[in-house]
């Protein structure tokens, strides 16, 4: 048996207060028990090699928990490098999910976190079609092919863009309404895969993260980049 609310705060240190160092995170690393007295599961992360994704493969291993990590087949995962003997591998991006049924199959997950996404929230991506035409049919996807692998647990990552424009601090309560293809998609998969998990019996749960930052981001992202500008002592 698991809790949701556990799985949700061992699983994610972009919660924690203080993110750990990169050489901190690897060295805590080892499998088979949890030194919190967690079960150990089975553990399947889409986008595994995202800087989220990554941080959460790492977190579950410190858990000692299995991961089975699906990553696109491109072969460059420089996130995942220090942990990737510790990892299993599944290749395929949300276009070809369907491929990787029956190693999800034989891994057998035990809950599912889905963080693999095409695209982004940026002048580029924001209103580009395949944030629907890839993204959506491919989620849509990895939920079928886990619920028939008999998975108990269905974790989506949205994000806080579905909420929209605010002028003032957003809560989790907030009505949410998205202002482009990328927002809008992320809300429909959350209601749909929510949908679809109390439909086959998996327990659900959607996470809406804010402006994520720490060691292995992207450093041309703003709030990495405007911290290596300070550091380097520039304006």
């Amino acid at each position: 048996d698991w809790s949701v609310t556990g799985v949700q705060t061992c699983a994610l240190p972009i919660l924690d207060r203080r993110l750990p160092r990169i050489d901190e995170a690897d060295a805590g690393i080892h499998g088979g028990k949890s030194d919190r007295g967690i079960k150990p599961m089975r553990c399947l992360v889409t986008g595994a090699s995202g800087f989220l994704g990554s941080w959460l493969a790492r977190r579950l291993l410190q858990e000692g928990h299995s991961v089975l990590a699906v990553v696109r087949p491109c072969g460059k995962y420089p996130r995942l490098t220090a942990i990737a003997s510790q990892l299993e591998f599944a290749y395929a991006d949300l276009s070809t999910i369907s491929n990787i049924a029956a190693e999800v199959k034989k891994f057998r997950p035990d809950v599912a976190f889905h963080l693999a996404w095409l695209g982004g929230n940026n002048s580029r991506f924001a209103n580009d079609p395949e944030q629907v035409y890839t993204n959506v049919p491919g989620t849509l996807e990895i939920v079928r092919i886990v619920r028939e692998a008999d998975c108990k647990g269905f974790f989506f990552f949205g994000t806080s863009v579905e909420y929209g424009t605010y002028q003032t601090p957003v809560r989790e309560t907030d009505t949410v309404s998205p202002q482009n293809l990328y927002g809008h998609s992320k809300y429909a998969m959350m209601q749909l895969t929510q949908a679809l998990s109390e439909l086959w019996g998996m327990r659900f749960c959607g996470i809406r993260p804010f402006w994520t930052y720490g060691p292995m981001d992207d450093e041309l992202r703003m709030l990495p980049y405007v911290i290596r500008q300070f550091l380097d002592g520039k304006r």
